[in-house]
């Protein structure tokens, strides 16, 4: 009977220092992308950790204010910006590669 109980109480162990773990990396990744977004008026906005990417890899920039303006409509000369600061961030050598059978 001991030796049973120790085991459960070293798997429930076990359980929740697996999910400490788990619950600290996102509590993080929560507080650098909701807690201190690249922009101020994304904090609350459904795609900020979205945003947040896009902005760490260069590709959107924002406005010199510090806003991203999430409602407002891109333009075709802020979409272009995108697109090509997207495509100097892409791995080319991977696009090429061609796989048999593979879309």
């Amino acid at each position: 009977m001991f030796k049973k109980s120790i085991s459960v109480l070293l798997a429930v162990l076990l359980f929740l220092s697996i999910f400490s773990v788990s619950a600290i990396a996102q509590a993080k990744e929560f507080d650098v992308i909701f807690l201190n977004p690249p922009f101020s008026d994304v904090d609350l906005y459904w795609a900020t950790s979205a945003i947040t990417w896009a902005s760490e890899e260069g590709i959107v920039e924002g406005f010199p204010d510090g806003t991203f303006k999430p409602f407002q409509n891109v333009t075709e000369a802020e979409f272009a910006a995108i697109l090509a600061r997207y495509a100097k961030n892409t791995d080319k050598d991977r696009i090429n590669q061609k796989e048999e059978g593979k879309h």
